[in-house]
């Protein structure tokens, strides 16, 4: 009698270790989904433009996680006009949207030494910019790594937000 409640343990430690190991999945990476709120916050001849926005991002997992670093390449009508690479700590909530907001900072000559290509007149007329970023983002969700690589390439009326 004893061998078969030894049995039984056995088969129900067995089922048990089957149902874990078949419920839990390996986290998948979060999905960018848009670069929303894109606007010029300030300018200045002397110094830089400021340029912010907003990078919209699905976290896919039940479980959440953290944002750890940002790495980006900002372009301005087809001109690379500036890099961003920072830490961060954004947290991110399972099975749903998260915002990463982005600020940038433009050295004013990247811009206004290309005047001829239109990009300052554009600025001061608040005329359409094409924008790209692309870069990546490191995430990490219940202690395993990934990197999120991300590009948005669109037209934005950039307006001077001062």
């Amino acid at each position: 009698m004893k061998k078969t409640i030894k049995e039984r343990i056995y088969t129900l430690f067995f089922a048990s270790f089957l149902i874990l190991m078949v419920s839990c999945t390996y986290p998948e990476k979060p999905e960018f989904r848009s670069l929303e709120n894109v606007k010029l916050q300030s300018l200045s001849l002397k110094g830089e433009i400021l340029l912010k926005a907003d990078a919209i991002f699905y976290n896919p997992n039940a479980i959440g996680g953290d944002v750890e670093s940002v790495a980006l390449e900002v372009f301005l009508d087809d001109k690379k006009v500036a890099d961003v690479k920072h830490e961060t700590s954004v947290n991110m909530k399972g099975n749903s949207d998260f915002t990463l907001p982005i600020e940038v900072k433009i050295p004013a000559m990247n811009v206004f030494e290309d005047a001829k290509a239109g990009l300052l007149k554009n600025i001061l007329k608040n005329q359409k910019f094409l924008i790209t970023m692309k870069g990546d983002i490191n995430t990490s969700i219940s202690g395993i790594s990934f990197q999120v690589p991300f590009q948005n390439k669109e037209e934005y009326d950039l307006k001077i937000g001062l």
